[in-house]
């Protein structure tokens, strides 16, 4: 069912898949005519904002010089926690008039017994509802040729298995990587599993790469905010393996600059993908190898502490960042 051939006055859009809700919402915004002028007409209402009276002031309001408004509430669900709200909310959107596309945005999957899908369904004639979400590796891998596909390029089953495999189903970072491989085999083949496996990095490496750059930049604050995301994604014994891993490349990297060694050097003999080596090189070039050899200790040290329960794992964590961007050499 397309979302614009109905132009039902309310979607319920629900899942993980944040970048096909996002596609959806543009399909229809697409059609409205010039984007500057559906912009005009489009508001955005968060979960901390809502309110019944902000919605029905909002969507209550003529488009202006388009065909519909466009009105996106994302989480409201959850500031809406009784029966009696649940009714008078239900209530506010069927009396809204066909001018405004109320899109109902849940970024988590909603059971069936929901009150919000069971509403929905209950009110098809208006309510297009629709769950976005990859339960299995092969709904993702599907996922992932159908984006390759609309990119304009191909990718074949066992490379989009692999990719789903690697990155799991953050349909953003997917979306990322989809692009890299399309220009990595220049749009020119399909890409394949060999591909996938010299390209692409998953998004923890991703983040500890974003972390040890802070580091080496010296910037606190950025460092302790990437750490804080890889702990809420990993376990912290695994971070800190990654973490320890990453300073030992540095320090061979480190050791082929100061020999005179290019990328190529590096790539050869750090034993990393030219990518890999690409990042590493700007990292090592601001941090000396007296410094990095010293970190590196430290980190060995904080996991003997750790695992042996001297230290709690992240306050030993926080503490290594915090004291890495606030010495000296």
């Amino acid at each position: 069912m397309s979302l614009v051939e109905e132009k039902p006055g309310i979607y319920l859009l629900f899942g993980e898949d944040d970048l096909s809700i996002a596609q959806a919402i543009a399909e229809l915004q697409a059609r409205l005519g010039d984007p500057t002028t559906v912009a005009l007409n489009r508001t955005i209402i968060e979960a901390r904002e809502f309110d019944l009276d902000l919605l029905k002031r909002t969507a209550s309001a003529m488009p202006f010089l388009a065909e519909r408004r466009v009105v996106v509430v994302k989480n409201a669900a959850q500031k809406i926690t009784t029966p009696a709200q649940q009714e008078k909310f239900g209530a506010l959107l069927l009396d809204l008039p066909l001018t405004t596309a109320v899109f109902l945005v849940e970024d988590r999957l909603l059971r069936n017994d929901h009150w919000l899908v069971k509403w929905a369904e209950a009110h098809k004639g208006r309510v297009f509802l629709r769950k976005f979400s990859h339960e299995n590796t092969a709904d993702l891998a599907a996922w992932i040729r159908d984006q390759a596909q609309r990119q304009g390029g191909r990718m074949t089953p066992t490379a989009a298995s692999a990719l789903a495999a690697i990155v799991g189903n953050d349909t953003y970072y997917l979306n990322q990587e989809i692009q890299k491989l399309l220009a990595y085999v220049n749009y020119s083949r399909a890409i394949d599993e060999e591909d996938v496996n010299a390209v692409t990095v998953g998004p923890l490496q991703s983040n500890v790469f974003a972390m040890v750059d802070a580091l080496s930049r010296q910037d606190g604050k950025q460092a302790l905010g990437e750490l804080q995301r890889l702990l809420d994604m990993e376990d912290p014994i695994q971070i800190l393996g990654m973490i320890v891993r990453q300073f030992r490349l540095l320090i061979m990297t480190v050791e082929v600059l100061q020999g005179g060694g290019s990328l190529e050097d590096v790539v050869r003999r750090v034993g990393v993908r030219d990518f890999v080596a690409k990042k590493l090189i700007p990292q090592a070039r601001r941090l000396s190898s007296a410094k990095l050899e010293q970190v590196y200790h430290h980190l060995l040290e904080l996991d003997r502490d750790i695992k042996t329960g001297l230290i709690e794992d992240r306050v030993g964590m926080d503490v290594f960042v915090a004291d890495f961007t606030t010495r000296s050499e």
